[in-house]
């Protein structure tokens, strides 16, 4: 796994460049066992979303939190700009779909 804090720099940049939507991804402090994966919680607009992304070390997991303890993943890369492009269509569908934004 690479450092948390990079992992988050380089997907938070990712997202900038690819759109203009408030999106960012933070990682949640905690440094994992070997064995664990980091975890970074997506945010739109400043507020927490459903998604989240499970860095396993040699790809990026971009998950949905489906209810509580119950995860999916929608999608998988080793790269941070593909992960942020995976990030920005489920928040523009979730936009869409009136879960967030100022109708939600």
């Amino acid at each position: 796994m690479e450092n948390p804090e990079f992992t988050e720099r380089q997907i938070n940049k990712a997202l900038k460049a690819a759109s203009p939507l408030d999106i960012s991804v933070r990682w949640d402090g905690i440094y994992p066992d070997p064995e664990d994966d980091a975890v970074f919680d997506v945010y739109y607009n400043e507020d927490s979303t459903d998604y989240f992304v499970w860095d396993h070390g040699s790809e990026l997991d971009v998950v949905e939190c489906l209810r509580k303890h119950v995860y999916s993943v929608i999608n998988t890369s080793r790269s941070h700009d593909v992960v942020a492009d995976i990030i920005i269509a489920v928040i523009e569908e979730d936009i869409a779909a009136g879960k967030l934004g100022e109708e939600a």
